[in-house]
């Protein structure tokens, strides 16, 4: 399979519901053996993004990305898992989105365009459902296809997430507030011994009728990287993406990208990634994972601390903020972003940590409950 464009997000979150319904009747289905998506390149899309928040076409193109990566890539113990899926990057604006399929000597395609969202006054674009409208390509213009996909492979360039991976200073014990020095730039999801993972952790609160209260997210394969099956705040890692100026164009290749974001960044003498990159990080989540586009100006920085992965030489390193969601006549935040993830608890502070919920809890609040309490929840 191949798809050209940007996936509209509503398409990859029913394909994931799809594969989950037909796997409960069918354990032994399986997902498509390759898919390749062609993508406008990220650092095109970002120029687009707007001032304090993400604004609707860095919307539309981080969900397709992330969409296909929980329909395909999901964090299972299938070893196919990360080979299925491959998303190239092309040097132009394409926003519709078309779909050729093959199976055997059977093949078709069809282009899927998203007509523009009319939300009504006061209504967040993320939660209005799009108007799609799909049109099936001719037998002749499917073979036209063959040959365009040929030249765009030759010429798109594949898409590697690249992440920040932070030192840990021998001046620094678990526990400690995190300093976020840059060691070195790594493909997503490699960790060597002694890196840190800098992290963006928000505590997104609410009023509700039951007290004040937080949102947890239900970690599982599909949304997390691990501890699965349990319940924690919102949290993303932070890209390179999340630092990097796109007005400034890409950065060199992996081996040189370190020097170059240096170079880039003043040739400092101790060389940290900024706070802004942890809001963004967060404001993506965000809107990942509560469908919510907040200005970065309402994330509460509460507080900075480094954690070990239990039982390896690895760390986290989290920069920790507070959300507090409106809710009056006109907007209703928990209410969209109820509506975008039906896989959100909302959970009273009071009972975050009793025997309900306790046992469920990831290790950030596990291990930090104290601080937590102090910082934020005994202040609700």
């Amino acid at each position: 399979m191949d798809i050209i464009g940007v996936l509209p997000s509503h398409c990859s979150i029913r394909l994931v519901q799809l594969f989950d319904e037909l796997r409960s009747r069918e354990p032994h289905a399986s997902l498509p053996a390759r898919v390749r998506y062609f993508t406008p390149a990220r650092e095109r899309v970002m120029l687009y993004r707007q001032p304090g928040v993400l604004g609707t076409l860095v919307q539309r193109w981080i969900s397709g990305v992330t969409g296909l990566r929980n329909w395909l890539a999901p964090r299972t113990a299938d070893p196919n898992a990360s080979d299925r899926l491959t998303i190239y990057e092309f040097n132009d604006l394409y926003l519709d989105c078309i779909v050729y399929a093959r199976s055997g000597s059977d093949e078709s395609a069809a282009i899927i365009s998203q007509l523009p969202i009319v939300a009504p006054p006061q209504s967040p674009v993320s939660m209005v459902a799009p108007e799609l409208v799909v049109s099936r390509m001719s037998a002749e213009q499917v073979r036209d296809l063959h040959s365009y996909l040929s030249n765009l492979e030759d010429h798109a360039i594949e898409l590697t997430p690249r992440q920040i991976r932070c030192a840990m200073d021998s001046s620094m014990q678990v526990g400690d507030e995190f300093t976020p020095a840059i060691r070195r730039i790594a493909p997503y999801g490699r960790l060597a011994p002694d890196d840190v993972e800098p992290i963006s952790v928000v505590a997104v609160c609410v009023r509700t009728a039951a007290g004040p209260s937080v949102i947890l997210k239900q970690r599982n394969e599909h949304n997390s990287r691990d501890d699965f099956s349990t319940l924690s705040l919102i949290s993303e890692r932070v890209l390179l993406e999340d630092l990097v100026d796109p007005t400034l164009g890409p950065l060199a290749d992996l081996e040189d990208a370190l020097d170059d974001l240096w170079i880039r960044s003043g040739q400092p003498e101790e060389f940290s990634l900024p706070e802004k990159s942890f809001r963004n990080a967060a404001q993506r989540e965000l809107f990942l994972s509560c469908g919510l586009d907040v200005h970065t100006s309402r994330l509460e920085l509460v507080g900075s601390t480094i954690l070990d992965r239990e039982q390896e030489t690895t760390y986290l390193g989290f920069f920790i903020y507070k959300l507090d969601l409106m809710r009056n006549d006109e907007v209703d935040e928990l209410k969209q972003a109820r509506s975008w993830n039906t896989a959100l608890t909302v959970v009273p502070a009071r009972d975050l940590f009793g025997r309900t919920y306790r046992p469920r809890l990831n290790r950030l609040l596990r291990r930090k409950e104290d601080w937590l309490r102090r910082t934020i929840f005994d202040a609700l």
